[in-house]
């Protein structure tokens, strides 16, 4: 895992001599803002399906709401700087029912 974090961070161009993800947070503070804000939890959100172009990359669920409104800011920074300085592929709508479906 720590060889993967420095990889990323190397890929962008992030001096991290302790291979701290904060250092790459910090690097794309604007970003990882702006993906925070559109990405707040919503009001009864108890889950979320992470999608990255037109693929399938993660699902976070909760037990309910308030333990997912607590813990989503980190587990969603984790995605967004997975997606920091990835080319964007076109958008391809994605049927989440059908991948919740699938996994249950």
């Amino acid at each position: 895992m720590w060889a993967q974090l420095a990889r990323r961070a190397s890929e962008l161009g992030v001096d991290s001599p302790t291979g701290a993800m904060r250092d790459l947070h910090a690097r794309h503070e604007r970003e990882m803002a702006a993906a925070r804000q559109a990405l707040a939890a919503q009001p009864g959100q108890a889950g979320a399906l992470v999608c990255m172009g037109s693929r399938w990359v993660g699902l976070d669920l909760m037990a309910g709401p308030r333990l997912f409104a607590r813990a989503w800011p980190r587990l969603c920074a984790g995605n967004v700087a997975d997606a920091i300085g990835r080319e964007p592929k076109p958008w391809h709508r994605l049927d989440a029912g059908a991948v919740l479906t699938a996994l249950a």
